[in-house]
């Protein structure tokens, strides 16, 4: 439930902030190129999908959980068992726009592609990146990542954060 009502909020505070998306038309697809605390982000908001391109900084990655930030706990035990992503490449769909079907795009084979890893889990670290992988985890737990830090910058300074919008047509 909480993934939808997110997804619905953006949508929502990005119409509020952008006046060409208020009377979208569904034949129209817009982009939104969004600076915000984590990375930067293209949207590509079309009538019944939203694709989302760009760059996140890094991300750490433990059996529970794809963070933005390692937790308190994991910063006391050095990060041990944790793989490090760095400087990421983002290339993600939300297929119907309620944030429940995500997969990557027909631009990437895995939706996020690392320029670095540092696996700090050994042979267990190597194991975890391919299941996360696999099993469509780090994709849609990268969506929600980004989606909080839209949100957040939209909400905080939204002036700032949004960098350009265009529009186009499909006839």
């Amino acid at each position: 439930m909480k993934k939808k009502k997110n997804t619905a909020q953006l949508l929502q505070i990005l119409r509020n902030t952008v006046p060409m998306l208020k009377h979208m038309k569904s034949h129209e697809t817009h982009i939104v190129h969004i600076k915000a605390n984590y990375g930067t982000y293209q949207l590509v908001i079309g009538p019944k999908h939203i694709e989302i391109n760009g760059k996140i900084h890094h991300l750490f990655l433990s059996e529970e959980e794809v963070s933005a930030n390692p937790s308190d706990e994991q910063v006391k035990k050095h990060l041990q068992d944790i793989i490090i992503m760095r400087d990421l490449e983002i290339h993600l769909v939300d297929e119907h726009g309620d944030g429940k079907m995500i997969r990557a795009s027909d631009k990437a084979l895995n939706g996020i592609e690392a320029r670095e890893l540092i696996n700090l889990a050994g042979d267990k670290g190597r194991i975890m990146i391919r299941e996360a992988q696999s099993s469509g985890r780090l994709p849609r737990e990268t969506y929600d990542i980004i989606e909080a830090d839209i949100l957040h910058a939209l909400e905080k300074n939204p002036e700032d954060s949004i960098e350009d919008v265009s529009e186009f047509t499909i006839e």
